[in-house]
């Protein structure tokens, strides 16, 4: 019964991480749109459109090319537990490596 609640707990964390790695792009586009919004009031002829698009699509492949600068780590660890966590649902014994 403990592997199934260690399932909900992993599967919570996972569901974490992906909000705060998705919140950082979201945070910053929102900025992004916030300057060009603004841009807008000062310079209304200004066809924003034209290049806010792929100004902000590149600020966003950016910021999450940032993002998941460090998730290998991460990754190799949750793939490590994820593993272990299989082995005890299935009362098998896995090796390690």
């Amino acid at each position: 019964m403990s592997a199934l609640w260690g399932m909900f707990d992993m599967a919570g964390g996972m569901f974490a991480v992906g909000i705060k790695m998705a919140l950082a792009a979201v945070i910053s586009i929102l900025m992004v749109n916030l300057s060009f919004g603004i841009l807008t009031k000062v310079a209304p002829t200004l066809n924003i459109f034209v290049i806010g698009f792929p100004i902000i699509l590149s600020f966003g492949l950016i910021i999450l090319w940032f993002t998941l600068n460090g998730f290998n780590e991460y990754f190799d660890l949750r793939m490590l537990q994820g593993k272990n966590l299989t082995c005890s649902l299935l009362n098998m014994e896995c090796a390690n490596g």
